[in-house]
């Protein structure tokens, strides 16, 4: 089993960031002064079996403007966590199911949220084939979950891919 954590704290004395209405309805990146982003990781690997591999991340990030604190960091989710389990039942047969949660996050700088916290599942089976070919068929967001990042832009929903892969680095 492995387990590695990190702190991290940064402050940022020319912080450039989206400054919403600035007229209107428009947005700007503007110099907004002095900023913080403090948090966390922490990363599980466990292997309990030659064949089953599980992994999982949480990270914590809090960010504050210092010299404006009315206005608001975009796009960062305060709590986010991602975990998998890779199977590998056959040589060069990789079964892998994922998911991730994020909580809540602003969308606009003056406080506006389009996302309510989600969960996202994903899956995909892997077959390397040659010596440099992998083919992949996968399910993104297999529940069809509804969910937007961005105002305007919601997210897809459920959807299936099939990729060919040629790695040129082998």
């Amino acid at each position: 089993m492995g387990l590695i954590g990190q702190l991290f704290y940064n402050r940022i004395f020319n912080t450039i960031q989206i400054v919403n209405n600035v007229q209107d309805d428009l947005y700007q990146m503007q110099n907004t002064g002095t900023s913080e982003y403090k948090g966390a990781d922490l990363t599980i690997t466990y292997k309990p079996l030659r064949i089953l591999t599980i992994y999982g991340v949480y990270s914590y990030i809090k960010c504050l403007n210092i010299s404006n604190p009315e206005i608001l960091f975009t796009d960062i989710p305060e709590n986010k966590v991602f975990t998998s389990i890779e199977i590998i039942p056959i040589k060069n047969f990789f079964i892998s199911i994922s998911g991730e949660y994020n909580s809540k996050r602003y969308s606009t700088s003056n406080g506006s949220r389009v996302s309510k916290p989600f969960f996202i599942a994903n899956a995909e089976l892997k077959y390397k084939f040659a010596k440099y070919f992998d083919l992949s068929f996968g399910i993104k967001n297999i529940t069809d979950n509804n969910y937007t990042l961005q105002e305007g832009y919601p997210e897809p929903g459920r959807n299936f891919y099939a990729s060919l892969y040629y790695n040129f680095n082998k």
